[in-house]
């Protein structure tokens, strides 16, 4: 990750072109400066739970950190947080909210001129998170007074999570 120079030469049998309108030098000789970004993650998932909505993703290539960004109500993209883990809890959805989230990798490298910078991934991953609850019942069966609870289904929901209580 960083910025990289190569040098290309122009040549001919002989004796060697003049690439000076291609910011070379009378050697037929250029330098190319080109950056290179850590690879972003993939796989983006979310789930909610009862901290808030938990994300989680595969690592990107030479990634020394993840930025997380929203999208606001005015269309712009907001840096929520950053971490070096490929997992991050968001836990300040409303309940019902749907956010439209972004993941992108960070690396530090040296641009040009010898100076640490950072780099952000060229790509990103995203995913639309709905913060969504379902609504849950309860009641005891009349014959064996075992509980019985039924939900509506949620919609992206792969699984549901129940916990009893002893108390």
């Amino acid at each position: 990750v960083g910025t990289a120079c190569a040098i290309v030469s122009a040549r001919k049998p002989g004796y060697y072109v003049n690439l000076n309108e291609w910011r070379g030098d009378y050697a037929g000789r250029v330098k190319v400066y080109y950056t290179i970004h850590p690879v972003a993650p993939k796989n983006l998932k979310s789930v909610v739970t009862d901290d808030g909505v938990l994300l989680t993703w595969d690592p990107g290539a030479a990634a020394e950190e993840y930025g997380i960004y929203y999208e606001d109500k005015d269309g712009t993209w907001k840096e929520l947080a950053s971490t070096k883990d490929t997992s991050f809890i968001i836990n300040n959805l409303e309940d019902d909210s749907t956010a439209n989230i972004r993941v992108i990798s960070r690396a530090i490298g040296l641009d040009k001129d010898g100076n640490a910078t950072t780099f952000d991934s060229l790509n990103y991953v995203s995913i639309i998170v709905k913060c969504e609850k379902p609504s849950v019942v309860g009641d005891n069966d009349k014959i064996t007074g075992k509980p019985i609870l039924s939900w509506n289904k949620v919609e992206g929901a792969d699984y549901y999570e129940v916990y009893k209580s002893l108390l």
